[in-house]
Parts: C-alpha cells; structure tokens; sequence
C-alpha cells in the first residue's frame, strides 16, 4: 500500500520579543543527522528551521521589527496531518523551538498546536523534492538497494561470467 504523495508545510511565525538569541541558540543545540529530532518524525523527507531577522529596506530603514522563525517540510502525507507526527516524534524539541514564538499554544493542546501551525502556514509558489511521488521508505529502500549493487560490484572483481550471474542471482534473487 503506496503512502499518500508528498507533502510541504512552511511555517511562519514571528518571535516574541527578545527571544531571537535563545531562539537560535536552541536550534543550535538541536543534534543533526541521524540524531536529529526531525529523522524521529515519520515520512519526514527534509525539513529546516531558519530565523528570519526583522526586514530593512534598501536604505538600511527597518521595514519590519519583528522576527520570524521559519520552519519548511517536505514530507509523506497531507500538510494537515504533520504537526500530529511533529508531536508524535519530537513534542519536547518542537515546545523548546516554537516557545520562543509570539501567541504559542503548547505542546499540551495537540488540537491547538496543529491550529497554531496551520494559521501561519505559508503557501510556496515552488517545491522541489528529490524524488517526486516517492515516500521515505522507498527512498530508503533504493539507497539500500544502490548500496547491496555497489558492494556486489566490488565483492565480484575477477569473477567468471558463469561465477557472476550464480553470484548475481544467490545475492538478488528474483520475488
């Protein structure tokens, strides 16, 4: 059963005053990779915070005060659905991030967490995703498969043509 077609969430909510530094420097402390909150998060392809420093014009005149904390996801499902898979996946990291954020509901209020996102929610006039139609664990499932072809590759240096495709098919065998 295929997984429903990718998604994107992009999120705009403005910081309270005075929280810019401790803002960043939560999102500093946020483990990358593997370790990160985010990979915790189910279907979720790619996905970045960034912290949008109050707007100046051309002439260095502030046009905005305020500023923004940006969240974009790329991600298997509906954008409705993702706040409840943030939640399910890292509810204390994204407390620690939106805290930071003016008119932020909490974690305790799954309902209203999805509200607060929803309501800033920016509408891309483009996204680019890696592997349009595909889900997480088909994209994991071809990196596996490009790894296992690679290792073969190396494993059958100096093999016959008869040795190869035995070892071929013992390594792939067909469904």
């Amino acid at each position: 059963m295929k997984a429903a077609r990718a998604g994107t969430l992009s999120v705009l909510t403005p910081v309270a005053e005075g929280e810019v530094e401790a803002l960043r420097d939560d999102l500093a402390s946020l483990p990358e990779g593997a370790e990160s909150p985010l990979a915790r998060v189910a279907g979720t392809h790619i996905a970045r915070w960034s912290v949008v420093p109050c707007l100046h014009g051309k002439d260095e005149h502030q046009i905005d005060a305020t500023a923004y904390l940006l969240f974009t996801s790329w991600f298997d499902g509906p954008a409705e659905a993702y706040p409840e898979a943030l939640l399910a996946g890292m509810a204390a990291e994204a407390n620690a991030i939106w805290r930071h954020c003016s008119g932020y509901p909490g974690i305790w209020n799954a309902l209203a967490f999805r509200r607060y996102l929803l309501d800033h929610r920016l509408t891309p006039g483009l996204a680019l995703g890696g592997y349009p139609g595909a889900t997480v664990d088909e994209v994991l499932s071809a990196l596996e498969l490009r790894e296992s072809i690679a290792a073969f590759a190396v494993d059958s240096q100096g093999m016959g043509a008869n040795q190869l495709r035995n070892a071929w098919r013992e390594r792939f065998p067909l469904p």
